[in-house]
């Protein structure tokens, strides 16, 4: 007979591989396996080993997706070969427009001002 740990431990791997199947589609995978996003989210803040393998998913999906974004530029896809260099080629002056970190401290003293 199967505990309720070890139920728990088969719906968390059913979940992970339905996040591979959806690309990391969090809605559909839930769906698929039968667990509500609360339950997600909380395995996720609960469990490490857990927390781990949807980062990998989501890691893997970046990787899909960036060597898709490759294929269309390697195939001269002006729109694709832009947003490449608007996210990733901003230090070499591709860019829409100016962006500015404003770290630091922000105080304002008002006596200044009188």
């Amino acid at each position: 007979m199967a505990t309720r740990k070890s139920i728990t431990k088969q719906k968390k791997e059913a979940m992970i591989d339905a996040l591979r199947r959806s690309a990391g589609n969090i809605t559909v995978a839930c769906k698929n396996v039968g667990v509500s996003r609360d339950t997600h989210y909380r395995w996720l803040h609960d469990d490490d080993w857990y927390n781990d393998e949807c980062s990998k998913v989501d890691e893997e999906t970046g990787d899909m997706v960036e060597g898709e974004l490759m294929k269309h530029i390697r195939n001269g896809n002006l729109t694709a070969i832009i947003f490449y260099c608007k996210t990733k080629l901003k230090d070499r002056g591709y860019v829409e427009k100016n962006e500015m970190d404003l770290g630091g401290d922000m105080t304002i003293n008002v006596t200044d001002f009188e």
